[in-house]
């Protein structure tokens, strides 16, 4: 049976710590999301309270998630009015593909 939509994101192989960003992302689907806010939803339930650097930590691990992503026609990017934010696209999102 082929999973369609967001859906098919719960299904995606990734690492424990991409699946942790992964679900807050999803999470939140459509709204933008600054990376503080992504931060502190990943490592909301970590004893120490996530890296020092969680949030360039997360831009790793977003970059190496995203040609898994598109290999479904997701993606996951800046979006925003100044581009501050980050959030999952769909396929045919239309302004991911500008």
């Amino acid at each position: 049976m082929a999973v369609f939509g967001i859906e098919a994101l719960r299904f995606l192989e990734v690492t424990p710590t991409q699946r942790k960003i992964l679900d807050a992302m999803i999470e939140i689907y459509p709204r933008t999301a600054s990376a503080r806010e992504i931060a502190d939803r990943v490592y909301a339930l970590d004893p120490s309270g996530g890296p020092e650097s969680g949030e360039n930590q997360m831009a790793v691990q977003m970059t190496k998630m995203r040609p898994k992503l598109r290999s479904i026609g997701w993606n996951i990017g800046a979006a925003g009015r100044r581009r501050g934010g980050i959030r999952l696209w769909a396929p045919g999102d239309r302004e991911m593909l500008q």
